[in-house]
């Protein structure tokens, strides 16, 4: 059969869908594959290693997950992986802190986050996940709508779609998902971070 992912190359291998390096050891035993080509499965190897750096940091080390995330999968990989550290340390910046009245309480370092590799993780997820769910490809002719948010809004849920879901990893990675009745390419697609941060997409067919 084909990807799923690319819908060109021959399926010769599996994907884990979203890249098990997100969760903690031992890995949950319902972790998603696909079948993919080695191109989808292993060309993207870099945009899913600045994918788990880069989500530690929107998630923060501030619950014993996320800290044990960063600690034992993110801290090794930034520093075994010198041209990512060069590139994180080249972006970032001293910016004010404030408390919320107002009061000025030092600087502090914020690293500039690389949505790109998001979007190519987020892009193989959907498609994986619309394969794995509704057992068809998502070709060239769909679309996807991206957005990132650390605050999930509630008009999302306003779409007229019944949405279902699913937890892996104790809530590491959640999603919740719903297509139209009348257009099986549209569909809405809710993927929650370790409960942290979102990414809110919509397929639908390429205009």
């Amino acid at each position: 059969m084909k990807c799923v992912l690319c819908d060109k190359n021959d399926a010769t291998t599996t994907e884990h869908i979203p890249p098990k390096s997100m969760y903690l050891k031992p890995r949950p035993s319902n972790l998603i594959t696909v079948p993919a080509c080695n191109i989808c499965n292993t060309g993207t190897s870099k945009e899913d290693e600045q994918f788990k750096v880069f989500l530690s940091f929107l998630v923060g080390d501030s619950e014993p997950e996320t800290k044990q995330y960063f600690e034992k999968h993110v801290s090794p990989t930034i520093k075994h992986a010198h041209g990512l550290r060069k590139k994180i340390l080249e972006n970032v910046q001293e910016v004010p802190l404030f408390t919320e009245s107002g009061i000025y309480y030092g600087t502090s370092g914020v690293v500039e986050v690389s949505m790109g590799a998001f979007d190519v993780v987020i892009n193989k997820c959907v498609r994986g996940l619309y394969y794995q769910h509704f057992d068809k490809i998502l070709g060239e002719e769909v679309c996807l709508e991206v957005s990132y948010s650390k605050h999930l809004s509630e008009h999302v849920y306003e779409q007229g779609l019944k949405l279902v879901g699913q937890s892996i990893g104790n809530d590491a990675f959640v999603y919740r998902y719903g297509r139209a009745k009348e257009d099986p390419l549209s569909s809405l697609w809710i993927l929650q971070f370790y409960k942290r941060f979102f990414a809110v997409v919509f397929t639908s067919k390429c205009t």
